[in-house]
C-alpha cells in the first residue's frame, strides 16, 4: 500500500510504499533464538501446538548458503554452514493451517559461530557414505536395506552413530526402520503397507567422533507411492444372428494415467475368441438360435504391477438378437401445405414389420427455420408436421426420416420435402351502389374476385340474406327488381362474402336501391335540411337546446349553436304526414385524440313547427307525428333540439349523429335525416380572483349564481402559441353583481419550478424575478391585445384577444418565447369609461390582479424529451393518493397535459402541464398505482407527442 503525507500550508506531499503484513497472534506457534556452532546437526527451535495438515514456511532475510528456505511439512533441519567471522541471521518462521485457511507468523535470530575463530577442530575431517541418498518404492513394496561406512577419518577411532526421522510424524516415520547392526551401521527400511497418498520419508544419519569431537551427517529422502487404482470401462455389444466374429471392447485407466502392462482375465471364455489375455478378444457370433434375443455376459478383470485391480470384476454383455426382417420406410414427397392449415400427418408407409416389437422413429432436420416434425403417438402412423400459423413467405423443411426397431434390421433413411406457401390474400371488388326502378327487368348485380398471387382459385360464393336473388351461389346474381311498391325508395342491403381452399373469406356490401319515380315526392315538395349543432359543452351535466330560440342550458362553452331545421316547400297542393323517430345515437368521430374505443351518447330530440319560412317563431310539439296541409309554394319549417345526457360519455370529443323524420304523401313514405353535432370538452377550470382569495373552480354560467362579493373569472389559464397557431382569446366574466373595469397589459417573464436550494424546497411555481433572455424571447413585443380594456357589467361575459403581429424576430422558429398577461379588475359603481372609479364602503371589493403565462412553442419535426423524477406519494385522508413529480425539458418547453397510468394501464388521473425548463405539479390519483407509473403527454396544440415515461414507485 502507499502512504501520502499533506503539508496543509505548503501543499507539499511525500509517499511512502508500506508493506502490510496480517496475522495471527494466537499463541500456538513458539520459537526462541539459539546459538549454533558452524558443522552443528540443526532442528529448528519452533514447536507448535496445532493438531491437523500444516505447511511451513522459511523465509531468512538475508542470504548465506546451506540456510533451509521455502515450504515444507514439518519442521525442518540442517547441519549449521561454514561462516567468515560469527553470524547473526533473522529467520521468518510462517505456519498456514490448511484446513482453516489461517496463518501463524514468527520471527527468531539464529547466530553461527566461526569455530575457527574460537580454535575449534573442523567437524568437516570424515565423510558418510549410505550408497543412494534417496530411493522410490510403491506401497506394499520389499525392504530396502542401508549401509552406512565412515570414509576418511581415524581407523582406530570409534564412531557413534545417530539415526533421526524429520516430519511431525517422526515416531511412526522412525518405527520402519529395522537397525540391524551399528558398527558398521545396518538398517532395514520397512516399507509400508499402504499410504493414502504419496508420501515422502526424510532420514537423517549422523556420525560422531569421539577422538577428534566432530561429527557430521547425510539425508536420506524414500519416496513412497501410493499404487494406482485401476479402473475397467467396457462397452456392451449388440449383434445378430449370423454376423461375422466381432470384437470386444475393455479399456483400462488407472489414476496416474500412465500406460501400464496389463493383463486380463475373461469368466467364462466361452465364443471368445484371440488373445484372452487383452481387452479385445473376439467373440464368435452364433449361426442360429431359437430365441429373439440372448445374453451372453462375461466377467472382464484386470491386474498390473504395483497397481491396485478393481475390488470386483466389470460385466460386458453380448446381446445377439434374432433378425426377424429388414424394415422398409418410404413417405409422399415433395408435401405442400399452407400457413395456419393446422398440424399435418405425412403419409408414410413401413414394410416388413410382422411382429410389433416397439418401433422408433429417427427425425433428424437438414434445413429449415425451426423443427416442427415431432412422432405420432400411433407410431405406425407418419409423424405430424406442426404447420405454423402464419409465415412472412414461402419456407421449405427438409427432413431425413428412417425406423428401427427391436429384432430388425433398420430402415434406410429417406428424405422428406415440406413447403409452407404463404395464403393468398383474396380481394373483393362488388357495386357497392345499384339503382334500379321498379319494372325494371332483373338486373345483374357485378362482383368479382382475385387473389395477390394471381393463382386460378376455385371461389365460393355467399349472399347474406339472399332475397330476390337469384344464382346466388355465384359473384354476378340477378336482382329480382319489384315491379310495384309503397315507399318512394326501399333498400335492399346484402352482405357477399367470397372464400377459397387455402385463404381467408373477404366480405363486401352491396346495397340496392330500387326507386319508384312516379309517386317521388321530389316532384311536390323540397325538402332541405340544416344541421342540429350544440355546440361545445363540458363532460359533465346535461346539454339542452331549445329548437325554438335555440337557447342551451348546461355547461355550455364558446362555439356555433343552433337548432336543425328541415324547411319543406310545396310545388303543389298535398297533405304531408310528419314523423319523427326517437331517440338519436351519437358517436365519438374516428380518430379522436385519446385513441380510445368509440361510444355513444342519446340525444332524445324535441320539436317544434312553425307555418312561416320567414320567422323563427315555433310552436313545440309533445307528439311524434304531425299532419300539414300545404298548398303550392307554401314553406313550413321543422325546427329540431333536444337533450343529451353528458354523464355517459366517455372522453372528451366530437359527436355526430342524426335525426330521422318520415315524410309521407301520396302514399309514399321517404326517410330524411337531419345532421346533429355535439363537442364534449374537458371540464374547465377558471383562476376566480377576489379581494379575499384566488382559487381555480369548475367554469358556471353566470348570472345563475351572483356573487355578492367583487369576484372575476379568467379562462383559459395560459396562452400557447405556435407556427400554426398564433392568436388566441382569453374569456373574463364578471359573477359578481358589482360592475368591473378590467384591464391588460403584457410583459417579458416565465414561471418555472427551482431545485432545491439551501436544503429548503420552494414552491411548487417560484416566478423569476429576472428571465434569461438567452433562453428565452420576449413574445410580448409581437403580441397585441383586442381590447386590452374591459368593461363587465354583473353577469357578463366578454373576450380578450391576442394576435401576434409585425415583423417576426429571425430567432422565432429555433427559440421559445414567453411573456405574462397581467389582468387587474377595478370595481366601478357604472361600468363607464367616462367615469372614474368610486369607492365603496366595504370590504369586498378591491384591485385584484393575477398573471397569466404565455408561451410561443416553435416548430420540430422531432418529438421533444421530457425528463421525470417521482419526489413524494402519500395517502389521502379522504382516500386517493397524492403524487408530487418534478418534470424536466432539456430543450423545447412543453404544454398539455400529463395522464398518470398505473401498472395494468388503467387511468389514474391527469392535470395540466407546462415546463418552461422544469416544473414541480401535484396530481391526485384514484387509487394505489402499483410498483409503477407511466406518464403519458397530451401537448396542448396538434404537436408530436414526447414519448411516455415509466417510473418505479419506491418511497
Amino acid at each position: 500500500m502507499k502512504l501520502i503525507a499533506l503539508d496543509m500550508q505548503t501543499g507539499i506531499t511525500a509517499t511512502q510504499d508500506v508493506e502490510l503484513h496480517i496475522t495471527n497472534e494466537r499463541p500456538d506457534l513458539e520459537c526462541k533464538d539459539i546459538n549454533v556452532q558452524e558443522g552443528e546437526f540443526v532442528r529448528f527451535p519452533c514447536q507448535v501446538q496445532v493438531q491437523g495438515p500444516l505447511q511451513f514456511q522459511i523465509i531468512p532475510q538475508s542470504y548465506i548458503d546451506g540456510l533451509p528456505s521455502g515450504l515444507y511439512d514439518h519442521v525442518p533441519s540442517f547441519v549449521a554452514p561454514e561462516v567468515w567471522g560469527d553470524t547473526t541471521v533473522a529467520i521468518i518462521v510462517r505456519v498456514v493451517e490448511t484446513s482453516a485457511k489461517r496463518l501463524t507468523e514468527r520471527q527468531l535470530e539464529i547466530s553461527v559461530i566461526d569455530v575457527s575463530d574460537h580454535e575449534v577442530s573442523s567437524p568437516m575431517d570424515f565423510t558418510i557414505d549410505c550408497g543412494p541418498e534417496s530411493y522410490e518404492v510403491y506401497e506394499g513394496g520389499d525392504a530396502i536395506p542401508i549401509n552406512c561406512t565412515i570414509i576418511g577419518g581415524q581407523e582406530t577411532d570409534n564412531y557413534t552413530w545417530t539415526v533421526q526421522a524429520e516430519g511431525e510424524d517422526s515416531d511412526r516415520l522412525f518405527g520402519l526402520l529395522d537397525i540391524v547392526s551399528l558398527t558398521p551401521l545396518e538398517i532395514v527400511y520397512l516399507t509400508p503397507e499402504s499410504v493414502e497418498s504419496d508420501e515422502i520419508h526424510i532420514y537423517l544419519i549422523g556420525a560422531t567422533s569421539a577422538q577428534l569431537g566432530s561429527s557430521n551427517q547425510v539425508k536420506i529422502q524414500i519416496n513412497v507411492l501410493e499404487r494406482p487404482d485401476i479402473s475397467i470401462a467396457c462397452e456392451n455389444v449388440l449383434a445378430y444372428v449370423g454376423d461375422p466374429p466381432i470384437q470386444l471392447s475393455c479399456m483400462a485407466t488407472n489414476d496416474e494415467r500412465v500406460d501400464r502392462d496389463y493383463t486380463w482375465v475373461w469368466d467364462p471364455m466361452d465364443r471368445l475368441l484371440g488373445d484372452l489375455s487383452s481387452g479385445t478378444p473376439m467373440f464368435d457370433v452364433p449361426d442360429d438360435q431359437t430365441e429373439l434375443s440372448v445374453d451372453y455376459r462375461y466377467e472382464v478383470s484386470v491386474t498390473a504391477p504395483n497397481a491396485d485391480s478393481p475390488t470386483t470384476p466389470e460385466e460386458l454383455i453380448v446381446t445377439v438378437e434374432r433378425i426377424l426382417g429388414t424394415l422398409a420406410l418410404s413417405c409422399t414427397t415433395p408435401v405442400i401445405v399452407y400457413e395456419g392449415s393446422g398440424d399435418l400427418e405425412l403419409d408414410c408407409m413401413i414394410e416388413g414389420l410382422q411382429i410389433d416389437t416397439g418401433l422408433i422413429w429417427d427425425l433428424q432436420l437438414i434445413s429449415g427455420p425451426s423443427d416442427l416434425l415431432s412422432v405420432n403417438p400411433n407410431s405406425m402412423r407418419g409423424p405430424i408436421f406442426a404447420v405454423p400459423e402464419s409465415v412472412t413467405q414461402d419456407q421449405t423443411f427438409e427432413y431425413e426420416l428412417g425406423v428401427r426397431a427391436p429384432y430388425y434390421r433398420d430402415s434406410d433413411p429417406v428424405q422428406v420435402t415440406i413447403t409452407v406457401l404463404k395464403k393468398p390474400i383474396l380481394s373483393l371488388n362488388c357495386e357497392n351502389e345499384v339503382n334500379v326502378e321498379i319494372g325494371d327487368p332483373p338486373r345483374r348485380i357485378m362482383c368479382e374476385a382475385s387473389n395477390d398471387r394471381d393463382l386460378d382459385l376455385e371461389y365460393a360464393w355467399l349472399w347474406n340474406p339472399d332475397t330476390r336473388l337469384s344464382d346466388a351461389n355465384t359473384g354476378t346474381p340477378l336482382f329480382d327488381v319489384p315491379q310495384e311498391q309503397r315507399a318512394a325508395s326501399e333498400h335492399y342491403d346484402y352482405e357477399v362474402i367470397v372464400s377459397a381452399p387455402n385463404a381467408d373469406p373477404v366480405t363486401a356490401s352491396v346495397r340496392v336501391t330500387v326507386i319508384a319515380p312516379e309517386a317521388f315526392p321530389v316532384y311536390q315538395l323540397d325538402v332541405n335540411p340544416v344541421a342540429l349543432n350544440f355546440g361545445k359543452f363540458g363532460s359533465t351535466g346535461v346539454a339542452r337546446l331549445d329548437p325554438a330560440s335555440s337557447n342551451t342550458d348546461g355547461v355550455s362553452h364558446e362555439g356555433p349553436k343552433h337548432a336543425g331545421r328541415l324547411v319543406l316547400t310545396a310545388r303543389d297542393s298535398l297533405v304531408l304526414n310528419v314523423e319523427i323517430f326517437k331517440p338519436a345515437i351519437l358517436r365519438y368521430e374516428d380518430g379522436d385524440r385519446f385513441e380510445r374505443e368509440s361510444g355513444s351518447l342519446t340525444l332524445y330530440p324535441s320539436w317544434s313547427y312553425t307555418e312561416s319560412c320567414a320567422t323563427l317563431a315555433a310552436e313545440t310539439q309533445e307528439a311524434t307525428s304531425l299532419t300539414i296541409v300545404m298548398d303550392n309554394g307554401d314553406c313550413r319549417q321543422l325546427l329540431f333540439g333536444g337533450e343529451v345526457n353528458l354523464d355517459e360519455a366517455e372522453h372528451p370529443g366530437k359527436c355526430t349523429g342524426e335525426i330521422s323524420v318520415m315524410l309521407s304523401a301520396n302514399g309514399v313514405d321517404v326517410t330524411h335525416t337531419v345532421p346533429v353535432s355535439l363537442t364534449l370538452e374537458r371540464a374547465r377550470r377558471v383562476l376566480d380572483l377576489g379581494p379575499r382569495s384566488a382559487r381555480f373552480g369548475p367554469d358556471i354560467d353566470p348570472p345563475a349564481s351572483l356573487e355578492f362579493d367583487q369576484s372575476i373569472r379568467v379562462y383559459p389559464l395560459k396562452a400557447v402559441l405556435n407556427p400554426n397557431q398564433t392568436a388566441g382569446t382569453f374569456q373574463v366574466t364578471n359573477p359578481s353583481i358589482i360592475p368591473l373595469e378590467v384591464a391588460v397589459t403584457t410583459s417579458f417573464g416565465y414561471l418555472e419550478s427551482q431545485a432545491m436550494q439551501g436544503g429548503r424546497r420552494p414552491a411548487l411555481t417560484d416566478m423569476v424575478d429576472q428571465p434569461d433572455t438567452s433562453r428565452f424571447g420576449d413574445l410580448s413585443s409581437i403580441v397585441q391585445l383586442y381590447p386590452s380594456v374591459l368593461y363587465l357589467m354583473p353577469g357578463e361575459r366578454k373576450e380578450v384577444r391576442y394576435v401576434m403581429e409585425g415583423a417576426r424576430p429571425p430567432q422565432l422558429d429555433k427559440l421559445a418565447y414567453t411573456m405574462f398577461f397581467d389582468v387587474s379588475a377595478t370595481p366601478r359603481q357604472f361600468a363607464r369609461q367616462d367615469q372614474l372609479p368610486s369607492p365603496r364602503p366595504n370590504n369586498r371589493t378591491a384591485i385584484v390582479s393575477t398573471r397569466i403565462p404565455g408561451i410561443y412553442i416553435p416548430e420540430t419535426s422531432i418529438s421533444q424529451t421530457l425528463e421525470a423524477v417521482l419526489e413524494s406519494i402519500s395517502n389521502m385522508p379522504g382516500g386517493g393518493v397524492n403524487i408530487t413529480l418534478l418534470i424536466e425539458t432539456p430543450a423545447i418547453p412543453f404544454a398539455g397535459q400529463v395522464v398518470i397510468l398505473g401498472e395494468n394501464g388503467q387511468n389514474l388521473g391527469q392535470t395540466d402541464l407546462l415546463v418552461y425548463t422544469r416544473s414541480r405539479v401535484t396530481a391526485q390519483l384514484s387509487a394505489s398505482p402499483g410498483e409503477f407509473i407511466t406518464l403519458k403527454f397530451i401537448p396542448e396544440l396538434d404537436t408530436l407527442a414526447p414519448p411516455s415515461i415509466q417510473i418505479p414507485v419506491d418511497l
